[in-house]
C-alpha cells in the first residue's frame, strides 16, 4: 500500500513541476503585446556611434509606394551630426529565400526606395561623404553582384524623392540584402522608405517591410486600390502597453486587410 501512496505523491510532484515549467515559458508568438517598437526584418548598423541615432521614425513617411491606401506611419530613420569611423544605417534580413521569395540569377534587378534629406553634406566627392542604399547579392560567402542607389545630394535638404537603379545578377543568389546607409563621413539627417528590389522579367522577390509599417514579429496586406488601412498606432486605451494595431475600414466594397504574425516554426 505504501508503495501506492509514493506512486501517487511521485505524480503529483512531477505534475506540479510541469505546470510551474509551462508558466514560465516564453509566449511562441512574439511581440503580441505590439510593445517591442523595432521593424520586423530590419537591423540597426553603428547605431550611437558618433553620436548617431539610427531611429525607426514616425516623425516622417513617404507615400505608400502604389500610391493609395493603407497611408504611411513609419520610416528608417538615420541621424548623424558628425563624420564618425564606420557607416551608419539599416541592414535588411536575407530575402533571397524568405518565405515565398526565391530569388533567380540571369536577370536584372531593379532597385528602388524612396528618401528625404535635411541639412545633409552636398556635392560629395567621394563614395565615404555619400548617402544611398546598397543592394548586395551573395553566393556562399562571395559577393556576386552590388550595386549602390544614392540621394540627390546636390543640396542639403530635398523633400521625398523615388530613387532607382538596376544591376545585372549572373548566377542564383542564396543571400540578397539592402543596406540603407549614411557612409562614414556623411553627416545630416535621412529618412529612407518603400525600398525594394526585384527581377526585370516577373515577380521572383521583394523586401520583406520594405516600407518599415510593421514591428518585430508582424506583416501585413491590404488591398492596394480601397479606402482602408491597417496599422500599428499609439492608443491611448490599448488593453495594454500604449500601442494596438488598427483596421480600418472606409467603405463597403469587396476588398481584404489583415496583419498576421510571421510563421514561427
Amino acid at each position: 500500500m505504501a508503495m501506492h501512496y509514493w506512486r501517487f505523491f511521485l505524480v503529483v510532484l512531477v505534475s506540479i513541476f510541469m505546470f510551474t515549467f509551462a508558466l514560465g515559458q516564453t509566449n511562441l508568438l512574439p511581440n503580441g503585446d505590439f510593445e517591442t517598437m523595432e521593424p520586423n526584418y530590419f537591423s540597426k548598423m553603428n547605431d550611437g556611434l558618433g553620436g548617431a541615432s539610427v531611429i525607426w521614425a514616425t516623425d516622417e513617411a513617404a507615400p505608400i509606394r502604389w500610391g493609395a491606401q493603407p497611408p504611411s506611419f513609419y520610416s528608417f530613420k538615420v541621424d548623424k551630426p558628425s563624420t564618425t569611423t564606420d557607416a551608419v544605417g539599416w541592414v535588411s534580413d536575407n530575402n533571397a529565400d524568405l518565405y515565398w521569395n526565391n530569388a533567380g540569377g540571369g536577370d536584372l534587378y531593379n532597385l528602388t526606395f524612396y528618401a528625404k534629406t535635411m541639412n545633409v553634406n552636398t556635392s560629395p566627392a567621394t563614395q565615404d561623404e555619400k548617402i544611398g542604399v546598397w543592394f548586395r547579392f551573395y553566393s556562399g560567402t562571395g559577393l556576386i553582384a552590388e550595386q549602390f542607389v544614392e540621394v540627390d545630394q546636390s543640396t542639403a535638404s530635398v523633400d521625398w524623392a523615388e530613387y532607382t537603379g538596376a544591376v545585372t545578377v549572373s548566377s542564383e543568389p542564396d543571400s540578397v540584402i539592402a543596406v540603407m546607409v549614411m557612409e562614414k563621413n556623411a553627416t545630416g539627417t535621412v529618412w529612407f522608405d518603400n525600398v525594394d528590389c526585384n527581377t526585370n522579367s516577373g515577380w521572383t522577390m521583394g523586401i520583406f517591410n520594405g516600407d518599415a509599417e510593421t514591428p518585430e514579429g508582424w506583416m501585413y496586406w491590404s488591398s492596394s486600390d480601397k479606402l482602408n488601412f491597417c496599422s500599428l498606432i499609439e492608443d491611448a486605451n490599448a488593453h495594454s502597453g500604449t500601442h494596438s494595431v488598427l483596421l480600418y475600414e472606409n467603405d463597403n466594397a469587396g476588398d481584404e486587410m489583415v496583419y498576421y504574425s510571421e510563421p514561427i516554426p
